[in-house]
């Protein structure tokens, strides 16, 4: 069964503020942050591998550090960032919808499905509650957080499917 479509939440300026400033925590090494998140996806899901050519033949201890997994580390971030750095403006719709839509677009051409993502949200969310030592409100906020970008995400791959 498909993973259902979470809601398109609206975020409070008190969960916009938390998410900026955990996000800030996290991005003053964002290779080394998107490495953790990436390498644990890699570790705790390890038929996923296979589908990246750069690290498709090579035990997964060797590629920790390395500058391919660091370049893919760096990517996910970078179309964080943009969306959290669009939170709270005027342009925020518009530019968090182009950054999640794009990407989702071109890993669902690469037959990466809604389950694929949960394992990364669940891995995503748990870094992020450990390097920032986030309380329930916090939790509550990337949640919500992440509701918006799967929101988009689940849409577009849902068209590509069509």
């Amino acid at each position: 069964m498909d993973p259902p479509i979470p809601p398109l939440r609206d975020l409070s300026d008190r969960q916009v503020d938390i998410i900026k400033s955990t996000w800030a925590i996290l991005n003053e090494n964002p290779e080394e942050s998107g490495e953790a998140i990436f390498y644990t996806f890699l570790e705790r899901h390890p038929e996923h591998q296979k589908r990246y050519t750069a690290f498709r033949n090579k035990p997964l201890e060797e590629l920790k550090g390395t500058p391919q997994i660091r370049r893919h580390s760096g990517k996910i971030m970078n179309i964080f960032n943009t969306a959290i750095e669009a939170l709270g403006t005027e342009n925020c719709k518009s530019t968090v919808f182009n950054a999640i839509s794009d990407n989702a677009d071109f890993h669902g051409k690469k037959g990466i499905k809604k389950e694929h993502y949960n394992q990364l949200r669940d891995i995503m969310l748990e870094t992020v509650a450990g390097a920032c030592t986030l309380d329930d409100e916090g939790k509550e906020a990337w949640s919500c957080l992440m509701d918006v970008v799967y929101h988009i995400t689940f849409n577009v791959l849902d068209e590509l499917r069509k």
